[in-house]
């Protein structure tokens, strides 16, 4: 079933060129009968319907934003979404790592989409990292099959932590996000580096080395190493989109901390939380960047009024604030990890300097929001409808996806 998605590649190759910007309709299209074709069963089922909700959305947003090379842009970010599918229904090891290499090489591409200097600096550099990190899950496929697990690990470890990012291989990205169009933004916060999680999992439990994989060194220093770092670089950033990127490298090594201490659906809720909130955030803060530059101190927030509550929700739905879905994700957490306390708190003391972040920007932007409302932006802001409706019917039902990540 899911080969027929790849067919209207051809389609949207052949057709992009006249059809310009309604090639959004077609991938759109597309994405939505999947989803209405799509069975919910596990864990893997709800991701696959929460990050092609999120390209759906990306696709709504990029329709009123693009205004060049659309063919390129709605083909790469359809290649993304093939990708997300093929990748979470496989249960094959060499085709789960062929299938997130096709998410990986357009997100490369997408990030440059802007081609001015800065984006494309920041393609190379997401590019240079990325293969460096697909060249080592290569090796680490050959080291599987000539039966050398400890090496298997050590190279699969490596190559994941390179795209999700973990240190040493973290610096990538910041600028990725930053300069790359607000729609890719949203997808690269969310979905691929969720994905590049969830292939890590995958693939451990292909291999069956999930329980000597969770007895490694490497999976907690270098993650505790990432959230010192992140942590402290987000009190140096006032570029909104520069926040949540490095928020979103403190979230995932919070992810794969809790899934190496065990704790599997903890960090699958977690990452569910992060996906749709973040990618919600990002959405919001275009409108904010297209509002006045990229200083939330300066931004003119009455100019998009509409999307301040959103962008609300969705940051005090990742601080864990009470009663959005982000608080019983954290305080799931905290209970299923209470016997690592001293990481606990290591995490919750590091976590208050992003709060401190997020707070800051929920408080400038209410004092400094007039009455203004900018009519134009409306039928733009529809997409992110879609994911704060999910949002708000997590935090009413924060037992929902627990039924599925469970499975």
């Amino acid at each position: 079933m899911d080969i027929l998605y790849v067919i209207p590649l051809l389609g949207i190759a052949l057709l992009g060129r006249y059809l310009k910007k309604y090639t959004a309709f077609i991938c759109a299209s597309l994405i939505l009968f999947y989803l209405l074709n799509l069975n919910l069963e596990d864990s893997w089922d709800l991701f696959s319907l929460v990050f092609s909700i999120i390209i759906f959305c990306s696709l709504v947003y990029s329709y009123y934003n693009i205004k060049e090379r659309y063919l390129e842009f709605y083909l790469l970010l359809y290649l993304i979404f093939i990708g997300i599918v093929f990748l979470l229904s496989s249960s094959d090891l060499i085709e789960t790592i062929l299938y997130f290499e096709m998410i990986s090489l357009p997100s490369y591409a997408l990030v440059g989409y802007k081609r001015n200097r800065k984006s494309l600096l920041a393609c190379l550099r997401y590019c240079v990292v990325g293969i460096f990190g697909s060249i080592l899950i290569l090796l680490s496929l050959t080291f599987y099959l000539s039966g050398n697990t400890l090496m298997f690990l050590l190279f699969l470890l490596l190559g994941s932590f390179a795209k999700i990012p973990s240190f040493p291989l973290h610096f990538w990205l910041p600028d990725a996000h930053t300069y790359a169009p607000t729609e890719i933004s949203s997808v690269l916060s969310s979905v691929v580096i969720g994905a590049a999680f969830l292939f890590l999992i995958k693939v451990l439990e292909i291999t069956n080395l999930s329980s000597m994989a969770i007895n490694f060194p490497l999976n907690i220093i270098l993650p505790i190493i990432s959230l010192f770092i992140s942590s402290f670089s987000i009190l140096l950033s006032f570029n909104p989109k520069r926040v949540l990127a490095y928020s979103s490298i403190f979230s995932m090594n919070t992810i794969v901390l809790a899934y190496f201490f065990g704790e599997k659906t903890a960090a699958m809720l977690y990452l569910l939380n992060h996906s749709i909130a973040k990618a919600l955030a990002f959405l919001c803060v275009g409108f904010l960047v297209e509002a006045g530059g990229r200083d939330y101190r300066r931004i003119e927030y009455s100019k998009y009024l509409y999307a301040i509550p959103a962008l609300h929700f969705a940051l005090l739905s990742l601080i864990g604030f009470p009663p959005f879905f982000g608080f019983y994700v954290k305080l799931f957490l905290i209970k299923t990890l209470i016997m690592k306390l001293p990481f606990i708190v290591l995490i919750l003391i590091l976590s208050l300097l992003y709060i401190y972040k997020f707070f800051d920007i929920i408080w400038i932007s209410i004092f400094k929001t007039e009455k203004v409302r900018n009519k134009k932006a409306s039928k733009k802001l529809l997409s992110l409808l879609p994911l704060l409706l999910i949002l708000v019917t997590f935090s009413i039902f924060p037992e929902l996806p627990l039924k599925f990540l469970k499975c």
